[in-house]
């Protein structure tokens, strides 16, 4: 019995030297949630327990049920069919099905909606071991990121109708952005939303590439506001696979064939608003595209407290360097610049280049102005709390 994390020493070893005691601690908020689930960690230490648990589950199942079923499902690949379903390769149905079975469909989503609430370095570790053994799989297992869009934005009801299907497999999902003439440059979008008489948004429009667009909860970037050409008009909107949704085409790929990318035509598609209009891609598609670059930017808080991660919009950087120039002489104000690009703190000339490498790599958010925690236990518990206070 093969077993893709236990075989694997690069993420077993740094899993366990991360100190994860701190955000199980907040992600548990002080394991409150023991009370209520019987499945929810007591301490720190059982919380941690569970996380490698998880990650263990996940690559026993990629060795030994997954992983020999993926040379099949990519030569299987996905059909088109003529009312413009999707049949998916058989492997591919039985991992879906698994994944949901064992809650790993929901890493990061909390205990209510029927997640395990983990913290994204479990749902890391899982997406590297899914991708080892079949790199389809691992487009639609990674898309989980939908439903944590959904928890963060949508309302309360909208979260309580989707999210739990989507964390137990009986339905997948996709972001849905690339159009024809809109790639790489997404504020171009032109398929549009509008209100119809009855309050239902309707929305129309052609999308291109969109992976796993034959899912049943579609995230679609939309223009709903025609006097806007740019990102400012483009809200997301939550489509329900219907007889609205079309799936034109499957693209022929060289590779990675149990994964469908699909091209799609919706027809007055009735859809759902997800969070302010006009927020579609300034906030919630590049919060969605860029929370691991995030992650090295914010602080642990901010990473695992839903409340706090919700309002940590300011970016943390490190100490800059301030370039001034003198505005007397040319030839003085080149050099005064030169002298005065360098960082304000530098270090010792007695340390190594390799000490000063790896001293640009710790945390950021120590030594920088605190971000807007909202939560007052987080408040006070963070490092910039007995800095304000002195």
């Amino acid at each position: 019995m093969g077993n893709f994390y236990r075989d694997n020493k690069d993420i077993e070893n740094v899993i366990d030297l991360l100190d994860l005691s701190e955000v199980a601690t907040l992600l548990e908020e002080d394991f409150k949630f023991a009370k209520e689930y019987d499945f929810a960690p007591k301490d720190a230490a059982d919380a941690i327990d569970n996380y490698k648990r998880a990650i263990d589950l996940c690559g026993d199942i990629m060795a030994n049920r997954i992983a020999p079923l993926a040379e099949e499902t990519d030569l299987v690949g996905n059909t088109l069919n003529e009312d413009g379903s999707v049949t998916r390769a058989p492997g591919m149905k039985l991992a879906i099905e698994l994944f949901g079975k064992t809650g790993l469909m929901g890493v990061t989503i909390p205990y209510y909606l029927g997640g395990l609430n983990m913290p994204c370095t479990v749902l890391t570790a899982c997406n590297d071991i899914v991708s080892r053994g079949d790199a389809g799989l691992m487009n639609l297992f990674g898309l989980q990121g939908i439903a944590e869009t959904i928890n963060w934005f949508a309302d309360e009801e909208i979260k309580k109708e989707y999210v739990p299907r989507l964390v137990t497999g009986e339905w997948t999902g996709a972001m849905v952005l690339t159009e024809p003439d809109a790639g790489s440059d997404l504020q171009s979008v032109k398929t549009s939303a509008y209100l119809d008489k009855d309050g239902v948004w309707r929305v129309n429009g052609v999308k291109r590439f969109i992976t796993n667009g034959c899912g049943e909860v579609l995230l679609v970037l939309a223009r709903t506001e025609p006097e806007f050409s740019d990102g400012r008009g483009l809200s997301c909107l939550l489509v329900e696979k219907g007889p609205w949704v079309k799936v034109r085409r499957l693209e022929n790929k060289l590779g990675i064939h149990g994964s469908p990318t699909c091209e799609m035509v919706f027809t007055e598609a009735p859809a759902k608003l997800i969070g302010l209009r006009k927020r579609g891609l300034i906030t919630y598609v590049r919060r969605e595209s860029s929370s691991v670059s995030r992650s090295t930017r914010s602080p642990p808080c901010a990473n695992s407290c839903r409340l706090c991660r919700s309002s940590s919009r300011r970016r943390v950087s490190s100490p800059t360097t301030r370039r001034r120039t003198s505005t007397s002489k040319r030839g003085s104000a080149r050099s005064s610049s030169r002298l005065r690009e360098r960082p304000r703190h530098r270090p010792s000339a007695r340390v190594s280049r390799s000490t000063r490498r790896s001293t640009r790599c710790l945390p950021r958010w120590r030594s920088t102005t605190a971000p807007n925690f909202r939560c007052a236990t987080h408040r006070a518990r963070s490092p910039f709390s007995a800095a304000r206070a002195s």
